[in-house]
């Protein structure tokens, strides 16, 4: 998908916008330079909005008006964006796209909006007309995946969300496997494998029906164990989306919060809180996997070794009794009249007819078939018995018994809960001691943290508690599986249904297996490409010992990691410089669309705020490269800061230029005054280099740009 042009109506300060958008696959480049507080941000938020709601935009943004602040109480305005975008299928055909978005909003006062049902309406262009799509919303989400948003639409003050410890590991890991799997097209084949297990499901439930009344009744079982399931997993994802909701809110408090300076020792307070709640969620998944090992222990065949040794010995020590006396073991005249059937013993000599081995072998089980079915059980038990005999044995030896592991495993809980214990107390006091700064906006975010905190918690015990009924539903489910397969195997179901069902069970192992290995795969290519830009960016080269990174890489959790020679691996958060962040998550972008083979747009906020020197032209040179392979469109929102030092390679890139000026910062900044009574942003056609009445500012000379009256 490519975006030709966008009309922003009423939406914030932006009046009447009109933008257009490169197209030049020479000259991928769309620069929108603009100032702090001109506009950039709304123009990612009029994007945002138009392709997907309120649901793209920031959690709190949707709280607050669409339309200009400087709208007056009880007005009507009616906010609307419209984009054209062209996309190309995977057959090579072009479409080309007009997409609008409108809605009406009053505002009642400072904090109420009316805010009316939006209008959507996606129109197809074509040779013979335009044709109206009856659900736009439906083919908005295929082209353009709202849980792809990040990828496609980066404000640079959040640009290290994938990387970024602000957000919780489980968040920032399904951010990133998300991304590799919808860009890469694994969600097709996901849901080729979700296709598998109907078709798998319907043909067992007729094999079921056909073996009589008691495998119908276990497929139902089965069924209604699966129905329970799937609502367990979807009350989970519902809760994990709320814990992310919240998450991100608190967040933005924090982060506001943050931004307050020379109040006490707030920075402090802060990373002391911050470093504590890591530690917490550390502390808290060795729990979680604890208590796992604990439930496996104790459905394990150890813990009846434990509580029943010496009468599991006696039992062991009768049946050895049996086994010398050759009593037992039986000899399994199933096996004997297989062999029979094949023509050949188990020693590998032929059984002839009338031959004198195949008499012995027939007079052997004339006199097996004669032996109690009670030796027989006493035969299979005495395997048994001797098997878990000798292990139980060998555990000791090595100190792995049941009261071995639940030593350890005590030990090992009592220290996870004693460090959660420590990071809440450490957490507590903390927190009291922020709240005890004397300084109202503070003591208000501080209240909003202590809030979504106390929510969390409750969401996160929900998660817990939801992820366990999920974990037994799955376990009674395998065992009535088993069940059923067994219980089917001892009925007379026909042949071709059988056979149609192991095939459809085949293939859906088959896509399945198939899913694993291509997402593995893509991962790892995605990793290398990443590695190669970010190493390009920071200027950095993995054999020279100078290099402070080496290698930067997902690892199997889906993390990205970042590697020096020491072997050390680097906290995102913290051991990253602003520049070095941004580089590593663009890389990742970058990389995710050159091996995903996706023509997107790739649009980007401010993304050189804290790049300076050599890495901010090896950034913009690696982001903005043809590529002959793969057409791409990069849409830069620049300040002239950012532009500075960088002019003669934009002049080499870019294919389209406009500026963004708002009215509201004459007289301090802009050189004219536009004679109006609110503020509003405008557009220009002034390039990097050059300045108009409209956009001229007072310290335009110092970056080099001229004014062109």
């Amino acid at each position: 998908m490519k975006i030709i042009n966008v009309d922003i109506r009423n939406f914030k300060l932006l009046e009447n916008v009109k933008l257009t958008f490169s197209l030049d696959p020479i000259k991928p480049l769309t620069v929108i330079r603009a100032e702090n507080g001109s506009g950039k941000t709304s123009i990612l938020y009029a994007l945002l909005w138009v392709f997907y709601g309120m649901e793209g935009l920031p959690l709190l943004a949707r709280e607050l008006r669409l339309a200009s602040s400087a709208s007056s109480a009880n007005e009507s305005v009616e906010v609307s964006v419209m984009v054209e975008f062209k996309h190309t299928n995977y057959m090579g055909e072009e479409t080309r796209f007009r997409l609008l978005r409108s809605v009406r909003e009053t505002t009642i006062d400072d904090n109420k909006i009316e805010r009316q049902s939006e209008i959507i309406k996606l129109t197809r262009i074509t040779n013979a007309g335009e044709e109206h799509e009856n659900n736009p919303e439906a083919l908005i989400r295929k082209l353009v995946p709202l849980r792809l948003k990040d990828v496609f639409f980066t404000n640079g003050d959040d640009v290290q969300r994938f990387i970024s410890g602000l957000v919780s590991d489980g968040e920032r890991q399904r951010i990133v496997h998300e991304s590799i799997k919808s860009l890469l097209g694994i969600d097709k084949l996901n849901i080729a494998k979700i296709d598998t297990i109907a078709v798998t499901k319907r043909l067992r439930s007729k094999a079921a029906k056909a073996g009589g009344n008691d495998t119908e009744k276990l497929e139902q079982e089965v069924e209604s164990i699966g129905v329970v399931i799937s609502e367990f997993a979807n009350n989970l994802k519902e809760t994990n989306e709320k814990i992310t909701n919240m998450s991100e809110a608190k967040i933005r408090y924090e982060k506001e919060l943050l931004a307050i300076r020379g109040i006490g020792d707030l920075d402090k307070i802060n990373s002391r809180i911050k470093e504590a709640e890591k530690e917490k969620i550390r502390y808290d998944e060795i729990k979680k996997g604890i208590l796992r090992r604990i439930q496996e222990l104790l459905k394990s065949v150890d813990i009846s070794w434990s509580l029943m040794h010496d009468e599991l010995v006696k039992g062991y020590e009768v049946l050895s009794v049996l086994a010398d006396k050759n009593i037992i073991p039986g000899i399994s005249v199933e096996i004997l009249k297989d062999r029979l059937d094949l023509g050949e013993c188990i020693c590998g000599e032929l059984l002839e007819d009338g031959g004198e081995h195949r008499k012995n072998i027939e007079s052997l089980i004339t006199e097996q078939e004669q032996v109690s079915v009670k030796s027989q059980r006493l035969t299979q038990l005495f395997h048994l018995a001797r098997n878990n005999y000798d292990e139980n044995e060998s555990k000791k030896n090595q100190n792995n018994t049941f009261r071995d592991n639940r030593l350890r495993l005590l030990d090992e809980y009592t220290k996870s809960n004693d460090g959660i214990k420590s990071q809440v107390a450490e957490i507590k006091f903390n927190t009291e001691q922020r709240v005890r700064i004397d300084e109202e906006k503070v003591s208000s975010l501080t209240e909003k943290i202590r809030t979504i905190e106390r929510k969390l918690i409750t969401e996160h015990e929900n998660v817990g508690k939801i992820g366990d009924r999920l974990y037994a539903k799955e376990e009674h489910k395998k065992e009535m599986l088993i069940a059923l397969e067994n219980a089917l195997k001892v009925t007379k179901v026909a042949e071709d249904l059988s056979l149609r069902r192991d095939v459809a069970e085949d293939i859906s192992s088959l896509v399945s297996d198939t899913l694993h290995v291509l997402e593995n795969e893509y991962v790892v290519k995605v990793s290398d490409k990443m590695n190669e830009l970010f190493l390009k960016i920071v200027g950095s080269i993995e054999e020279l010992d100078s290099s402070i990174f080496t290698k930067v890489y997902i690892d199997d959790d889906y993390n990205i990691r970042v590697g020096t020679h020491s072997g050390k691996q680097l906290d995102t958060d913290f051991e990253l410089n602003g520049a070095s962040q941004r580089a590593l998550t663009l890389s990742f972008i970058w990389a995710l669309m050159e091996i995903s083979g996706t023509t997107s747009p790739r649009i980007i906020d401010t993304p050189l705020g804290m790049v300076a020197g050599g890495v901010k032209t090896r950034m913009v040179d690696v982001i903005t490269k043809p590529n002959e392979d793969l057409e791409f469109q990069v849409v830069l929102l620049l300040t002239r800061s950012e532009i500075r030092d960088i002019e003669d390679l934009l002049d080499e890139r870019v294919g389209i230029i406009q500026t963004l000026t708002c009215s509201s910062h004459y007289p301090e900044d802009l050189v004219n005054d536009w004679k109006v009574d609110y503020p509003v942003s405008k557009v220009c056609s002034c390039d990097h280099r050059h300045s108009c009445p409209l956009c001229a500012r007072r310290y335009d000379q110092a970056h080099g740009v001229i004014y062109k009256g």
